[in-house]
């Protein structure tokens, strides 16, 4: 049986389950439901993917003549908030790479 990717209490406790059950001992099981945990948490991106992603779906719902999902207006139940946006922005990922600045007290 496949083990669950998920991030769920459920879903760690049948993984270990799973890997006991198939003669792994329960630090190993452990570990690997860990691993299991880490990756569905990595999986999951963050707000700009989100959007991103979203964006992606409209885009192809128009092309598809489908009904066309929106975007939540800012302030609406649901949408981003303004902190939402400030704390994504600290964690995001640069895509060209960040710029180093030299600081006061470096002596390159």
């Amino acid at each position: 049986m496949p083990l669950i990717k998920s991030n769920s209490k459920n879903a760690f406790e049948k993984n270990i389950s799973t890997e006991v059950q198939h003669g792994k001992p329960v630090k190993q099981a452990l570990a690997i439901a860990y691993s299991m945990q880490r990756k569905a948490h990595k999986s999951e991106g963050g707000l700009y993917e989100n959007i991103h992603k979203k964006q992606e779906r409209i885009k192809h719902e128009k092309a598809e003549g489908l009904p066309v999902e929106h975007m939540r207006k800012p302030g609406s139940k649901g949408a981003p908030t303004k902190d939402a946006f400030i704390q994504s922005a600290k964690t995001a990922k640069k895509k060209e790479g960040g710029s180093m600045k030299k600081t006061s007290g470096c002596s390159w």
